[in-house]
């Protein structure tokens, strides 16, 4: 593993806008009314031997469809949750390399409200766990970059994280994931 991944990072990454053009080219206008309501920090913590752990973070976005025949306004919310992650990185050939031990699921939870009711249902984002994406990277003292290569209409998701002291992580997240070093 290159030694500079080494350390606790915080930051963000282009995920959101990625997902607005996305949606926008599929016909949902309304789509850059995504909802804040949740923090946008990714952190990861990674340790001497390549063990990693992430932070859980959440996104949301609400989408406005209007059918102009019925005059009917559809919302629908997406709710994307994805738990505390571990497992192991290294890296080879220049890229970024990893393996997770299945423990940072993600869960898609989608409502959909008209006025003919309204539904809702939760699920494990598909193929979540089969696909394995890849990673370039920059990493220096205090920034570590990286481009994930998602499929289309996603494409290229960038990550800008800032070294910072692991005290900046939730104790919660410490006593968790507490190892003998």
């Amino acid at each position: 593993m290159d030694r500079c991944l080494a350390g606790a990072w915080i930051g963000s990454n282009t995920a959101m806008e990625k997902l607005r053009t996305a949606f926008s080219g599929m016909g949902f206008e309304s789509v850059a009314d995504m909802t804040a309501d949740m923090s946008h920090t990714l952190g990861i913590r990674i340790y001497e031997d390549g063990f990693f752990s992430t932070i859980p973070f959440n996104r949301n976005v609400e989408l406005q469809d209007f059918d102009e025949d019925s005059g009917e306004i559809a919302i629908t919310q997406l709710d994307l949750r994805v738990g505390t992650g571990t497992g192991q990185i290294w890296t080879a050939d220049g890229r970024l390399k990893f393996c997770d031990a299945g423990g940072g699921g993600a869960i898609l939870g989608t409502t959909t409200s008209t006025s003919a009711g309204t539904t809702s249902q939760t699920m494990p984002v598909p193929n979540g766990g089969s696909f394995v994406p890849d990673i370039t990277y920059t990493c220096s003292a205090d920034s570590f970059n990286m481009t994930v290569a998602l499929p289309e209409p996603i494409g290229n998701v960038d990550y800008f994280l800032n070294r910072v002291e692991p005290a900046r992580f939730p104790t919660e997240l410490e006593e968790l994931l507490r190892r003998d070093e």
